[in-house]
């Protein structure tokens, strides 16, 4: 799905047109741009950015070719791209990724591992072991809450291992609380008292040990720990200070001595006296506490949750059709580059220029013409006594070889005498009159030739029509011929035609030529989009002046060329960014538009949807239209579900459905449906919830 944003594709060198347009589709950005270092191959010939201009278009994808490189700038503007042009550095491809030496993974194991011994053999004096104390292996054997802590001095070879420090009065005193605490935690467990701790000797016959999982305490840990279970000063004075015992090294050698850390002497504590068994049994008791309030706490929730369940109430609502409204030619204000923008327009400066394209056609095709017209001499018969005159002008219509009527104009005017009767005695005869007309074919050409006693009829102007072929009136005449056609080249629509959309796709190059030029002169660059006349306008033969020298219909006798010209004036507009920021220009300018008409709302969950952009020499102009925002999908925007809380809160059914009404007739509202045997509706907005079907 191509998205209406603008991503960055690097060109590499190896590239074909297909990978890099493999790439750019990946990006499903309706805008790309290209950056395009020097020495693409692909891209410094014009059959490769035509092809990935055809590829670009057949995807509905605007390209944009980054370079510093003349020769791809060049072949990516012959193919119609837009390009930007990098001065002041070269855009080189990346560097091949060098291969760094391989190491091998250590497992997470081995570095757990390799930390704790890290830890437990560290260098710095200071450093703190902590083994647990050891307790006898058996089954009632109670918990240890903490660990005893003894220094691991660093050591030398020759050096004899150190004396263990003495236990001050405050350890001594948080390892008793500690073991009160386990010991009364024991004999909740089982409800047999606790078994006795073992002695010093006995813990310490046990090996020592130095695992990994030991824990290591900070100084602040530390600090926090010997503050658990320490007494108060008077009862610190009633105990007896004992010495710290001293635990006998063990019968080893000191090179085994030096490599094993040492446990320090445990002491055995008294047994555990009524007092201090009774002070750790408050401990559950205040966990019976604090549990007893989280039931009670839990209770609250879900009573307050079941309230409001029970006591809320939902309302359906259906929302009308969202409609679209379109909006054609609305007129966007220009800012110019260099000053203030205003609110609701666009950075540009219009620019524009007048082209005229000549060339020469010529005449393919002959037609023929007629030239000459058929004549001739006609014999009139008048077989009345009284003489008939024929006026000049009179038509005799004859018929011709496919009983198409051909008229011819007599010359002069004639009269044709009276037939005389002689009485010879034995016989009388009857001389007709004759007389002879000259006439000539009313139209050109070889089609008013006509054969022989072809002629039916004549036409008296302003008089009668006589038929010539049985009446007082008869006609004969011999074939009339005269009439020729010639062949003639006469230039035509269809001649201009065919070298007409060579010639304006020329116009329409030159003058994107001389508007970049012009728009470069300011340091800006033309918005390919805004270009008036626009191709389309061209192709549908709109936008321009043709001019025909001779014109069409003229006779070409001694050449058969002619000129064509067409011409227009040409606009544009000229911007400072590229057309992913001009395009955005726009979107936000439509929509400031629509606010401060009142045709869009904010939070009434519509959006305004540019559809087309035009400009025609005077005025910037944007289709689009202001339909449903699919961000807000089917939900009801906070404007009307506010007003649908407000119209039942605290209202009987009869106010409700009254003021849900009004909404259906503003037409906010399609429809509602209230729950059934609710007559007065709750009065706090948590209590409705509102539905949308």
């Amino acid at each position: 799905m191509i998205t209406d944003e603008t991503a960055l594709v690097l060109a590499l060198p190896e590239d074909t047109a297909e990978s890099l347009m493999a790439r750019v589709r990946a990006t499903h950005a309706a805008n790309v741009q290209i950056l395009a270092p020097e020495g693409t191959t692909v891209l410094q010939r014009v059959a490769g950015t035509d092809t990935v201009r055809a590829l670009a278009a057949a995807a509905g994808i605007s390209l944009t070719i980054i370079s510093s490189d003349p020769a791809i700038l060049k072949a990516a503007r012959q193919s119609g791209l837009t390009t930007i042009e990098v001065t002041g550095t070269h855009v080189q491809s990346p560097p091949p990724a060098t291969s760094s030496p391989t190491t091998e993974d250590i497992p997470a194991e081995d570095l757990e591992f390799l930390a704790a011994l890290d830890e437990l053999t560290g260098t710095d004096s200071s450093a703190m072991l902590f083994t647990p104390p050891v307790k006898p292996s058996t089954a009632e054997t109670r918990p240890i809450a903490a660990p005893t802590t003894r220094p691991l001095p660093a050591q030398s070879d020759s050096a004899a291992p150190p004396s263990s420090p003495v236990m001050g009065d405050d350890d001594l005193e948080f390892f008793d609380a500690l073991d009160d605490l386990a010991a009364a935690f024991e004999q909740e467990r089982t409800g047999a008292p606790p078994p006795p701790i073992p002695s010093s000797r006995e813990s310490s016959a046990q090996p020592p040990r130095v695992r990994p999982e030991d824990i290591q305490l900070s100084a602040a840990e530390t600090a926090r720990a010997n503050q658990i279970g320490q007494r108060s000063e008077t009862e610190r004075a009633k105990r007896p200070t004992r010495p710290p015992q001293r635990t006998t090294p063990p019968p080893t050698a000191a090179t085994d001595t030096a490599e094993r850390p040492r446990r320090l002497p445990t002491r055995t504590p008294p047994p555990a006296t009524p007092k201090a068994a009774a002070r750790p049994a408050n401990r559950p008791l205040s966990q019976l506490s604090w549990s007893l309030l989280g039931i009670l706490l839990i209770t609250l929730i879900a009573f307050g949750i079941f309230l409001v369940v029970t006591r809320s109430v939902t309302i359906v609502v259906r929302l009308p059709a969202r409609e679209t409204v379109p909006i054609n030619g609305l007129v966007i204000p220009l800012s110019p580059v260099s000053g203030n923008t205003a609110q609701g327009a666009v950075v540009a400066e219009p620019i524009s220029t007048t082209v005229a394209i000549s060339r020469s056609g010529e005449v393919t095709e002959g037609v023929l013409t007629p030239v000459e017209s058929a004549s001739g001499v006609i014999t009139l018969r008048n077989l009345n006594t009284q003489p008939i005159t024929i006026p000049a002008g009179s038509e005799f219509i004859a018929i011709g070889p496919n009983n198409q009527p051909i008229p011819f104009i007599s010359n002069v005017e004639v009269t044709v005498p009276g037939a005389v009767t002689s009485n010879l005695g034995n016989q009388i005869i009857t001389t007709l009159g004759e007389a002879q007309v000259p006439i000539t074919a009313r139209s050109p050409g070889s089609a008013s030739n006509i054969p022989a006693n072809s002629i039916r009829e004549v036409r008296i102007p302003g008089g009668p029509t006589i038929t010539l072929t049985g009446g007082i009136l008869t006609v004969v005449h011999d074939a009339i011929g005269g009439g020729t056609d010639e062949e003639v080249f006469v230039i035509k629509e269809s001649d201009v035609r065919r070298y007409l959309a060579e010639t304006l796709t020329s116009l329409d190059q030159e003058a994107r030529r001389q508007l970049d030029g012009l728009a470069l002169a300011r340091n800006l660059r033309l918005e390919p989009t805004t270009v008036s006349p626009s191709r389309a306008e061209l192709e549908q033969l709109a936008g321009f002046e043709q001019i025909v020298v001779p014109p069409v219909g003229t006779t070409l006798r001694d050449t058969r060329s002619f000129t064509l010209t067409v011409q227009a004036r040409y606009s544009g507009l000229a911007i400072a960014g590229d057309s992913a920021q001009f395009q955005r220009q726009l979107a936000d300018a439509f929509n400031t538009q629509l606010i401060q008409n009142g045709q869009l709302r904010p939070g009434d969950c519509r959006a305004a949807f540019v559809r087309g952009w035009r400009w025609d020499g005077s005025a910037l102009q944007i289709d689009g239209e202001v339909g449903p925002d699919p961000a807000c999908g089917n939900e009801l925007d906070p404007a009307t579900r506010a007003a649908i809380q407000n119209a039942v809160l605290g209202r009987s059914r009869a106010e409700a459905e009254a003021e849900l009404q009004a909404l259906v007739a503003s037409g906010r509202l399609a429809g509602f449906e209230l729950p059934k045997d609710i007559e007065r509706f709750p009065s706090w907005s948590w209590q409705i919830r509102i539905r949308n079907e």
